[in-house]
């Protein structure tokens, strides 16, 4: 498989959140909220997150959007960030290939919606 080049990797948190509109959280959903919390110092508010981690936290049986919308809010800046669910049934290796698929998002805000809706309907490649 080929990554295409405006596909950018970075072990930097600050470099991954700087200067973005939509900061996707790609991350196993054990390490979600440990992910947000490092992220939150660096996420402007207005931002919109888009969360493909799946599931619920165990300890509290938060959503894993609710998840990182706590860890943000304990930061203290960020009361106007929107948040999207992201589901399948959708695979990586689907998209990897350019094949015809589906995505299934989810949020609070219609306008973040349409948004993200037409930041996914765009090819990569």
């Amino acid at each position: 498989m080929v990554i295409p080049d405006a596909i950018k990797f970075t072990k930097n948190v600050e470099e991954a959140c700087k200067n973005k509109d939509i900061i996707l959280f790609a991350v196993p959903s054990v390490f979600v909220r440990s992910t947000a919390k490092t992220a939150a110092p660096f996420i402007p508010d207005g931002k919109i997150i888009v969360d493909v981690a799946k599931g619920i936290e165990p300890d509290t049986l938060l959503t894993l959007t609710e998840v990182i919308a706590d860890e943000l809010k304990k930061n203290g800046k960020h009361d106007n960030v929107h948040y999207v669910a992201l589901s399948g049934p959708t695979h990586a290796e689907e998209v990897a290939k350019d094949l015809p698929t589906t995505i299934v998002s989810a949020c609070e805000d219609y306008e973040t919606d349409k948004e993200d809706d037409q930041q996914h309907s765009v090819r990569l490649a």
